[in-house]
């Protein structure tokens, strides 16, 4: 919600401006708040948690089950729209996993710029657990977490290991139908079916040997001049006549396009400058920044639509930032 100034200086690396943080969520509750509880044995309080949970967040529950189900699909399309943006979290452990869905305490997140499925920026993420790929298959993990704490609260945990399981095991399959609905916005499609993951799938595949920038390439799909996002234009070129063919029978794929993919985001590098400004008293690249975050699909903000020169690249994020 905000961050204000308390006119003290706190100490890390540096001195630097202290503030307080205001966040703003449906809740607080992750799920290394029930495995807090579970850990400990303290079943009845777990059992008080997850009633209050679902009274606050599913009050159509019936069971911890139902819970589970409720928070595996609010979690599936977040991670989903996480990737449709570019979007790397950084440090996905349980506690930083809300049970309403929301994106929460992401201290070393990063936008992708030149697209690579294995990008990594969180500097405590050494083996890449949570590189921009790697997020669909660590959130099912965190469910299973989630899962496992809810069933100890259960006269007879065992059996609800049957259900939980099923559940789990259909989260794959619940991100790949959230990543195909939002992906195929962003090359214009408004019903995309299975044989469409493999056109965005060779899309992303372009980008990637290419170096394209993820956020300008789809922003250039929607406005007609892709094609200069890549080096080999040619492979381009016949990715395009199947996408081509493709959208002949969709109505407005433009509109769809550009409400799917937003124009700016908060770069690395603009995020530097804006910190190194606002240290020195300018909050004006800060303000400049919000602004165009505040309409990031329709900014004419161009010149923050760059990608970073190879001198302006910051290869590491980290928590507090």
């Amino acid at each position: 919600l905000a961050a204000t100034l308390t006119g003290e200086d706190i100490y890390r690396e540096t001195a630097l401006p202290g503030a307080v943080l205001a966040r703003v969520a449906q809740s607080h509750l992750r799920v290394g708040t029930f495995q807090v509880f579970a850990h400990r044995g303290q079943n009845a309080e777990l059992s008080q948690l997850t009633q209050y949970a679902i009274d606050r967040h599913d009050p159509g529950a019936k069971t911890p089950m139902d819970l589970l189900r409720a928070v595996c699909a609010r979690q599936a399309d977040l991670v989903a729209a996480w990737m449709s943006v570019g979007f790397i979290h950084g440090v996905m452990n349980t506690d930083n996993c809300t049970i309403s869905g929301e994106t929460i305490d992401y201290g070393p997140c990063a936008f992708i710029d030149d697209y690579h499925e294995d990008t990594v920026f969180s500097s405590i993420d050494r083996t890449g657990r949570y590189a921009y790929s790697n997020q669909r298959h660590v959130i099912v993990w965190n469910m299973a977490q989630f899962a496992t704490a809810l069933l100890q609260q259960l006269d007879d945990p065992a059996a609800g290991v049957e259900e939980a399981t099923a559940i789990i095991d259909a989260m794959p399959g619940q991100i790949d139908a959230a990543w195909l609905a939002r992906f195929g916005a962003k090359v214009g499609l408004t019903s995309p079916g299975p044989d469409d993951a493999t056109l965005i799938q060779d899309l992303l595949t372009l980008m990637q040997n290419d170096g394209a920038d993820f956020t300008n390439t789809f922003d250039a799909l929607a406005r007609g001049d892709a094609r200069d996002q890549f080096v080999n234009r040619a492979r381009f070129d016949r990715w395009s006549i199947r996408w081509q063919d493709r959208l002949c029978d969709e109505p407005a794929p433009q509109n769809t396009m550009q409400a799917a993919s937003p124009r700016v985001i908060p770069r690395n590098h603009r995020i530097e400058d804006m910190i190194a400004a606002a240290v020195a008293g300018d909050f004006a690249p800060f303000d400049r920044l919000m602004t165009a975050l505040a309409d990031p699909y329709g900014t004419d903000d161009l010149d923050l639509m760059h990608p970073p020169t190879k001198a302006q690249r910051v290869p590491a994020t980290f928590c507090g930032t």
